[in-house]
């Protein structure tokens, strides 16, 4: 009857060592599984230069950089940096603010703000023929320079452009091919200033946007119904200026 109990409880133990393994391996391959692969990226790749602004991602796939030397467009094999406006133009790119629709709007760090359209998928953009420069490595991209006050910051999944100034946020529209400016009232409470600044848009996952503010973090749905989240306030600041939201697979 030992013999037998010894024997069955040595089992019970290999059985249990067993699935106690398969546990820990699955933990293991769980955590390995969310160890992303990563790259980095020099000059040595055909990136002119590691000073950036931002990144974008557009409808159709591509990487967009916009770094001290220019507009950086990446196709997952090379890079290709684009030269905006006229030679003497401060080279810098602030900001990109690609659409759906194929247009492209740029904000230069100084000087004239241009956008540019894309002919198609597989010729994204259009670049002029020559460079004036022989040792200029960009190439010359065909740009049209904005005449408007402000240029969008965001296309939010409606098709809606966002935009703001000093003054406040609006919603860009063309009518009859000119572009107005819709004032969106936002008062986010306990605001001492009563005063929106330093804002930055980003496109909330299930509709809407979110706003990084001199006063917390602001989401705004599709409806026009708003939530504020207060940060760290103190005294008449509460800034969010970098956010980013984790996508879940789950």
């Amino acid at each position: 009857m030992h013999d037998l109990f010894r024997q069955t409880n040595i089992g019970n133990v290999s059985k249990l060592g067993l699935a106690v393994f398969c546990v820990l391996l699955f933990a293991v391959v769980a955590v390995r599984a969310e160890r992303l692969p990563v790259k980095i990226y020099t000059s040595a790749d055909g990136l002119g230069s590691s000073a950036s602004f931002s990144l974008d991602r557009d409808s159709r796939g591509f990487i967009w950089l916009c770094s001290r030397d220019g507009l950086v467009r990446f196709d997952g094999y090379r890079f290709i940096t684009y030269r905006i406006g006229t030679g003497d133009a401060d080279p810098s790119v602030f900001g990109l603010s690609p659409t759906r629709r194929g247009v492209y709007w740029i904000n230069l760090n100084r000087g004239a703000d241009y956008r540019f359209v894309s002919q198609s998928d597989d010729v994204p953009v259009e670049a002029v023929e020559q460079s004036p420069a022989k040792n200029d490595y960009r190439v010359p991209l065909k740009v049209v320079p904005m005449t408007e006050r402000m240029i969008p910051n965001l296309e939010d999944d409606e098709g809606n452009l966002w935009t703001s100034d000093a003054e406040g946020i609006y919603l860009m529209r063309e009518v009859d091919g000119q572009w107005t400016y819709e004032p969106v009232e936002i008062k986010p409470p306990g605001n001492p200033a009563n005063k929106l600044s330093n804002l930055s848009f980003s496109k909330a996952q299930s509709g809407g946007i979110w706003i990084g503010s001199n006063w917390g973090l602001l989401r705004r749905l599709s409806n026009g119904k708003m939530t504020h989240f207060s940060i760290n306030p103190a005294g008449d600041r509460d800034s969010v200026l970098y956010y980013a939201r984790r996508l879940d697979s789950r």
